[in-house]
């Protein structure tokens, strides 16, 4: 399925992760959309990135959307990688 902007976006954390085009921790832009690893050795998380090291995400079923700090330690240790989906990124 494309979203409003014509990308295909796969629905899973993991999948997002591995599809997506890597973008590196230092040059995270607002957007950016910012893997975790909670459970293992899968991605099974994912956050949008807003700037100044902050990320928003879904904690978990029945929990509200929050701010969280990337550079926070248990973000830290848990972080898994970067992609950039927008479409001024990807294009040719």
């Amino acid at each position: 399925m494309h979203g409003l902007e014509g990308i295909a976006i796969p629905r899973t954390a993991a999948a997002q992760f591995a599809a997506g085009p890597t973008v590196t921790r230092g040059d995270l832009r607002a957007g950016d959309l910012v893997f975790f690893r909670f459970e293992g050795a899968e991605v099974d998380h994912v956050g949008v990135y807003i700037g100044d090291g902050e990320f928003i995400h879904a904690p978990g079923t029945g929990r509200r959307v929050r701010r969280a700090q990337l550079d926070a330690s248990w973000f830290e240790r848990r972080f898994a990688g970067a992609a950039r989906w927008w479409r001024d990124a990807i294009a040719p």
